[in-house]
C-alpha cells in the first residue's frame, strides 16, 4: 500500500511540473522591434527552451498609420479560386534586405516590401503551385485614431488635422469597410501597392479652376481651333506633369502623373497634344492606369476628338502616329487638302464623328471640278466611310457621282484601258487604284460599266508593267495612245464583255483575286490558303502563262504550286514567271507556266 501510495504522489508531483513547463511556455513572452525603411515590425513570440523551440505569437507592422496585427490568435482568411475558404495563422517570418516574407500555415506566404524611398508599400500572396491560386487574402488592419479613413474615386484617403497621404490601390485589391470591419482583400496572385503621397494643396485648385473656366468652351474649342485650344491647356497640363526620369541609384521612375489630378478633359486633352506632335504612343502608355477610372476613352467609340485613335495608338503604330493627327486636324478645320490625302483604312472604323464630318466636306465640294487624282481619293474615303455605314444615301449618291465622272475619263486604244489626266496618260499606279475603287463601288448601283473598266484597268497594269508595278522604259503610252483610234468606254465595254481574256473579280472568305478564270475555289484555315483555278489553255502553245494578283494574303512561310513547295524566280528577275509580295498591300502577284487546265496553289502559314 505505502509503495502505491509514493508511486502516485510521484506521479501528480510530475504531472504538476509538466503542467507548470507548459504554463510558462505558453505564457512567456520576447518582444524584439524591427525598423524596414519606415516599416515598424514588432514580433512577440514565446521563450526559447532547451528542447522547446521558439514559437511565435503575433507580429504587429505599422506604416504610416496604418497597422497589420498578424496573430496565432485571430486567423487570415485564404480563398482559393474553388471557393474553399482557409483560416491561416502564422508560422514564421523573414527579413531579407528590404522585403517581410511571413509564412503561414497551408503553404501561404504573403510578401511586404517598401521601396527605397519609404513612399511605398506592396503587399503580395503566393501559394505554392500544386495548390489552387489563390482568389484572396483577407488582411484585418487599423488606423492610428488620430487618422481618419475617406474613400475617393481613385483612391482611399488617410488624413488628420495635420497630415494627408492618398493610399491608392491597383484594380486587383479593394479596401472592405462593410459591417465595421476594415479588411484589406489582396485577390489574384498579384501585389498590391499602398502609395502614400502628401498632396500639395496647390495643385488640385489649379486644375479644378482651369476646368471650372473652360469647360462651357471646351467641345467648341476642339472643333474651332486645335491649336488654340491646346496653348490654353499647356498650363493645365504642365500643372499635372513634370519631365520624367529614371533613377539609377533607387531603380525607379520620377515624376511619375498624378493621376488624382486627372479629368476625362484632361486626358483628351493630354492625348491630343501627343497626336500632334507626333509623340502620341508615349502619351498613351503614360495614362494606361486610368483605364479602370475613365473606360469609355479606351474604346473604339471613345470620345468625339478622339474616335478611334486610341485603340490603334494602342495597337502600337507608332510611325502613324503624326499622320493621324494630322488627318483629325485637317478634318476639324476644314482643310481642303483634305481631298488629297488617301486616309489609312482603320481610322474609319468607329470614328462615325469625324467620318460624318469628312463626309459633309466631300459632298458639299465641288465635285465637278475635281481632278481625276482628288476624285480617285474622294472616291477611296467615301467607299471606306460606306463600309461601315452602308445605308447613308447621301454618301451612295457622290459615290455613283464621282463614278461617272472617272468613267468619262477612262479611254481604250484596242490593247489596253487607260486613266486620262490633263489630255495625257495618267501614272500608272493610278490606274490600278482605280481599277480597284470602280470594282468596290460597282456594289451601289452604280453604271452597268464600272465594274468591266475596273477590270480593264487592273488588267492593263498587270500586262503592262514589272513585278513592282513599275512600266518598262520601252513602253511609250502616249505615243501608242494616240497612233490609234480612241473609242468611248461604252464602246470599249461591248469588246470587253465577250473578251475571256479580260481578268474577273472574284472574292471569298477575306480573299480577292483579279484572274481571266472564272472557275477558282478557295478553301481558308487558319494554317493555309488553298486556291484552285481553271485556266484557259492554248492548244497552239506548248506553254501557257497566266497572272494572279491575289489580295487579302497576310505574310506567308512558304508557297507551294502542284504540290510542291515553289522555288521559281521569286522575285522575276530572270525568267517571265514567277512571284512577288507586297507586305504594304497584302497583295501577291503569281505567275507559273503550267500544261494542266487545272492547277493548285497552296499559301502555308
Amino acid at each position: 500500500m505505502k509503495t502505491f501510495k509514493i508511486t502516485s504522489l510521484y506521479k501528480v508531483i510530475y504531472i504538476g511540473v509538466i503542467i507548470t513547463l507548459f504554463y510558462t511556455y505558453f505564457n512567456s513572452k520576447e518582444v524584439n522591434s524591427y525598423d524596414l525603411e519606415g516599416l515598424k515590425i514588432v514580433e512577440t513570440s514565446s521563450l526559447e527552451y532547451p528542447l522547446i523551440p521558439k514559437r511565435i505569437k503575433s507580429l504587429e507592422l505599422s506604416y504610416k498609420g496604418l497597422n497589420f496585427n498578424l496573430s496565432t490568435k485571430r486567423p487570415l482568411t485564404v480563398i482559393s479560386d474553388d471557393n474553399i475558404k482557409r483560416n491561416s495563422y502564422i508560422s514564421s517570418f523573414n527579413i531579407i534586405e528590404n522585403s517581410l516574407e511571413v509564412n503561414l500555415i497551408n503553404d501561404v506566404t504573403l510578401n511586404i516590401k517598401v521601396d527605397n524611398r519609404g513612399q511605398r508599400l506592396s503587399i503580395g500572396s503566393s501559394i505554392p503551385k500544386v495548390f489552387p491560386t489563390i482568389k484572396e487574402v483577407i488582411i484585418p488592419f487599423s488606423l492610428d485614431p488620430k487618422y481618419k479613413l475617406e474613400e475617393s474615386d481613385l483612391s482611399y484617403k488617410i488624413f488628420d488635422n495635420q497630415n494627408e497621404f492618398h493610399l491608392k490601390l491597383n484594380d486587383k485589391y479593394y479596401i472592405d469597410k462593410q459591417k465595421q470591419n476594415i479588411h484589406l482583400i489582396a485577390t489574384n496572385d498579384k501585389i498590391t501597392t499602398l502609395t502614400f503621397s502628401p498632396l500639395s494643396n496647390s495643385d488640385l485648385p489649379l486644375a479644378e479652376q482651369w476646368y471650372n473656366q473652360n469647360k462651357t468652351k471646351f467641345v467648341d474649342d476642339i472643333n474651332s481651333n486645335i491649336e488654340l485650344f491646346l496653348i490654353k491647356a499647356e498650363t493645365y497640363i504642365s500643372s499635372i506633369f513634370n519631365p520624367i526620369t529614371y533613377s539609377t541609384d533607387t531603380n525607379s521612375w520620377r515624376n511619375l502623373p498624378r493621376e488624382s489630378l486627372f479629368t476625362e478633359e484632361s486626358i483628351i486633352v493630354y492625348l491630343a497634344q501627343g497626336m500632334l506632335e507626333g509623340k502620341y504612343l508615349s502619351h498613351f502608355n503614360r495614362i494606361t492606369p486610368l483605364k479602370s477610372r475613365y473606360p469609355n476613352l479606351f474604346t473604339y467609340k471613345s470620345t468625339p476628338f478622339l474616335g478611334n485613335i486610341v485603340e490603334n495608338g494602342n495597337l502600337g503604330l507608332v510611325g502613324e502616329e503624326r499622320e493621324l493627327g494630322r488627318i483629325t486636324k485637317q478634318i476639324l478645320t476644314s482643310d481642303p487638302n483634305i481631298l488629297e490625302t488617301w486616309i489609312p483604312k482603320h481610322y474609319f472604323v468607329g470614328n462615325q464623328i469625324n467620318t460624318d464630318r469628312l463626309s459633309k466636306l466631300i459632298i458639299d465640294s465641288n465635285i465637278e471640278s475635281l481632278t481625276i487624282e482628288q476624285l480617285a481619293v474622294a472616291l477611296y474615303n467615301l467607299n471606306n466611310i460606306l463600309e461601315s455605314d452602308s445605308a447613308n444615301s447621301k454618301n451612295v449618291d457622290s459615290v455613283k457621282k464621282i463614278t461617272d465622272l472617272i468613267l468619262q475619263n477612262i479611254v481604250w486604244d484596242g490593247s489596253g484601258t487607260y486613266i486620262i489626266s490633263n489630255n495625257s496618260i495618267s501614272d500608272q499606279s493610278l490606274n490600278l487604284k482605280i481599277g480597284q475603287l470602280l470594282l468596290e463601288s460597282s456594289q451601289y448601283e452604280t453604271s452597268e460599266y464600272t465594274k468591266p473598266l475596273g477590270e480593264a484597268l487592273i488588267d492593263t497594269y498587270l500586262n503592262n508593267s514589272n513585278n513592282k508595278g513599275e512600266i518598262s522604259k520601252e513602253y511609250n503610252f502616249k505615243e501608242k495612245l494616240y497612233s490609234t483610234a480612241i473609242i468611248s468606254p461604252q464602246e470599249s465595254y461591248l469588246a470587253l464583255s465577250n473578251n475571256p481574256y479580260i481578268p474577273h473579280y472574284i472574292q471569298d472568305n477575306g480573299i480577292k483575286i483579279w484572274t481571266i478564270s472564272d472557275s477558282i475555289d478557295i478553301n481558308k484555315t487558319d494554317k493555309s490558303i488553298r486556291i484552285t483555278v481553271s485556266f484557259p489553255i492554248d492548244n497552239s502553245s506548248n506553254i501557257n502563262s497566266h497572272f494572279l494578283a491575289i489580295s487579302g494574303v497576310k505574310p506567308y512561310k512558304q508557297l507551294y504550286f502542284r504540290g510542291r513547295l515553289w522555288r521559281a524566280d521569286k522575285l522575276f528577275e530572270k525568267y517571265g514567271v514567277g512571284y512577288y509580295y507586297e507586305y504594304s498591300t497584302n497583295l501577291l502577284y503569281f505567275m507559273p507556266n503550267h500544261t494542266k487546265e487545272r492547277e493548285e496553289i497552296v499559301i502555308s502559314y
